[in-house]
């Protein structure tokens, strides 16, 4: 089977979860580089702020983040939206956010920042990330969505 010169990046599988779980990186550093990315690149403050509430992996907010969009000027958000209890129930939305090996079902938004995405312009997805690397700065959208875990494993009891 011929590969046309491309290869994965990073390894095996299983050695990427080994790498993953012994990291001892201090994740503290994260909400510094929120703040760096916010101040550094104003425009996308919001959905900086929409990737700390969620969790959600990048791609997945940016899809989230234009279907709010789009559902809103189209007076459907409330398709996506409950504002009773202030969830985004991704699970309605199957094809996008329910896939065989990454899932989302519900994300918990405050109404105020859904308001402020509804009056913000649709995303690309590759926009943020060459702007980050114009910019010399890294990208961390994986320790966003990690530390985001980290937080409600904190302050969330089981069942």
């Amino acid at each position: 089977m011929r590969n046309y010169g491309l290869k994965w990046a990073g390894g095996r599988t299983d050695d990427l979860i080994i790498k993953r779980l012994t990291r001892h990186d201090d994740l503290s550093g994260i909400v510094e580089w929120i703040r760096d990315v916010k101040r550094r690149i104003p425009e996308y403050s919001v959905f900086m702020d929409f990737r700390s509430a969620t969790g959600l992996r990048y791609v997945e907010a940016i899809e989230s983040w234009n279907l709010i969009i789009h559902l809103s000027k189209k007076r459907k958000l409330d398709e996506y939206y409950k504002e009773e209890g202030s969830i985004l129930e991704h699970f309605r939305f199957k094809e996008r956010f329910v896939r065989k090996s990454k899932k989302a079902f519900i994300s918990f938004v405050p109404q105020s920042l859904i308001a402020e995405i509804t009056r913000s312009s649709p995303l690309g997805s590759n926009v943020l990330p060459c702007r980050l690397k114009r910019k010399g700065m890294r990208q961390r959208f994986g320790d966003v969505r990690e530390f985001y875990a980290s937080f409600m494993l904190k302050y969330l009891r089981q069942p």
